[in-house]
């Protein structure tokens, strides 16, 4: 049934980028291997008299060659803004961006949404900035005298921070949530950025709207921006609240108001922080210690030869293509950039595999997928156990309770089958011994088979599993079932 109301979604999503040094100096930029706070600071992040900004060569490369990915139109000429800021996590006052003039506008990313159809989310740009501190407000004695105690920490501070916005095309909050994955998956698999949502490398922001759909029109409902999305469950249920809380607002009689909320995901629920800024509010002027940048000057990236980096409903199909993965197996391996960071192991490993690259790949990669235990496993221990599983000397429904065992055990698979004796047997006389005994132990599941009642079959198979204590190859036991009874 169709809604009353339209749903409209436009996304920011910043990131930290993965260089040596930081955006403007050459202070280490690894706020997260620091040992103390503010231990990778300098001069320039205290706003010191005399220190000068010297723009990071590498995140503007970063930057490009990911414009360049997503379809991007580099600007011909750009500049650093300084944006004025008066909170403490940036002690100069302001914090230097770009405006009016992005290092990148248009292009586009690409997803499937829940229901496998592709979707195209066009950019309205990305641009370039410097990081803020964080603030920590711990508990004091001074705080519980009434005297509100923060503490900064600034080793984040000066950190290269890309930021890409969307127009505002996206109507759900699943799909919202997927964009943002996506876009993670692509910045991880280029190594752009770590993308990190628990520690602040990457964070994302929802620009949320609703209008009934009988207004029709171009105009769109009142937008009210959701910060403190540090989560992909949040992106969803954080844009979820806010739909249903404009609309409550609408069918109540009342204006919805332009603002700045936040998310509390503990009470699941959106709060007031601030009347919307416009840009007039930050006062926003070129910065004179920077000088402009032409990003054509500086590299020719056009003709860089640059490798094929496909998003991932791509790279799926391209495992389904080549390595006969099912659907759902090749989309849970590039669902992330860990499980893809497995896979990258099993193809390093696989070529090594007597059993055939292809099969051994396949098997390994299901059982990952499909075998939760399975997932403790590494990448040698996956395609030995996906071996044991291609060569008959264990069973599909054995695979579980191998894993499992080489986790508890600390033993290789191949040993471990070996000492519990779990090899299944292909010995047909053995197993045409066995299903004698069955035969002659079931007289009605057999008579009802042969009155045409196929559903006694599996019993019978059952059976036989159960008296070969589960080493029966299944394969084998069904086709000499299937002769016995035929006869």
């Amino acid at each position: 049934m169709a809604t009353p109301y339209e749903i409209t979604i436009g996304m920011e999503v910043h990131a930290e980028l993965a260089t040596a040094t930081k955006m403007f100096d050459s202070v280490t930029n690894d706020p997260f291997g620091a040992v103390r706070p503010n231990e990778h600071v300098g001069p320039l992040t205290y706003g010191l008299p005399g220190t000068l900004p010297v723009a990071n060569q590498r995140a503007i490369e970063m930057v490009v060659d990911l414009g360049f990915d997503l379809g991007c139109t580099m600007a011909e000429f750009t500049k650093w803004d300084r944006k004025a800021y008066f909170y403490p996590d940036l002690p100069k006052a302001y914090q230097i961006s770009q405006y009016d003039l992005p290092l990148l506008v248009g292009g586009a990313v690409e997803f499937k949404d829940s229901e496998g159809t592709l979707k195209r989310i066009e950019l309205t740009r990305i641009h370039l900035e410097e990081d803020t501190g964080k603030l920590v407000h711990p508990t004091s004695p001074s705080a519980s005298q009434g005297q509100a105690v923060s503490l900064v920490d600034y080793n984040r501070a000066g950190v290269p921070l890309l930021e890409l916005v969307t127009e505002p095309v996206l109507h759900s909050a699943d799909d919202a949530k997927r964009f943002c994955q996506t876009f993670q998956f692509i910045l991880q698999r280029r190594g752009i950025s770590r993308a990190d949502m628990e520690k602040g490398e990457m964070r994302c922001e929802a620009n949320v709207s609703v209008r009934r759909t009988e207004d029709g029109g171009r105009k769109l409902g009142t937008k009210v921006e959701v910060k403190n999305l540090n989560s992909f469950r949040a992106v969803e249920r954080a844009i979820a609240y806010e739909v249903e809380r404009q609309i409550g607002v609408l069918e109540s009689g009342g204006t919805v108001e332009q603002e700045t909320r936040g998310w509390d995901d503990a009470q699941q629920q959106t709060y007031v922080q601030r009347r919307k800024e416009t840009a007039a509010d930050y006062r926003y002027f070129p910065d004179p210690d920077l000088p402009p940048v032409t990003p054509h000057a500086l590299f020719d990236m056009a003709a860089k030869a640059r490798e094929a980096k496909p998003y991932p409903h791509e790279e799926a199909a391209e495992l389904r293509h080549d390595y006969g993965l099912s659907p759902a197996v090749a989309e849970l391996l590039t669902s992330s950039i860990e499980a893809y960071g497995v896979w990258a192991e099993l193809r390093g490993e696989a070529p090594e595999h007597s059993v055939g690259e292809r099969a051994v790949l396949n098997q390994a990669a299901t059982t990952y997928a499909n075998i939760d235990v399975a997932r403790k496993l590494n990448a040698p221990q996956l395609l030995e156990l996906a071996e044991l599983v291609i060569d008959g000397t264990i069973s599909k429904s054995q695979i579980r309770e191998v894993a499992a065992g080489v986790i508890e055990s600390a033993l290789e698979p191949k040993e471990f089958v070996a000492r519990q004796g779990l090899a299944q047997t292909s010995d047909r006389g053995e197993i045409e011994a066995l299903i004698n005994q069955v035969l002659s132990q079931n007289q009605d599941a057999v008579a009802k088979l042969q009155a045409g009642d196929p559903a006694p079959f599996g019993f019978l198979v059952g059976r036989v599993m159960r008296a070969a204590g589960g080493t029966a190859n299944p394969a084998v036991v069904n086709q000499l079932l299937r002769e016995k009874l035929d006869k």
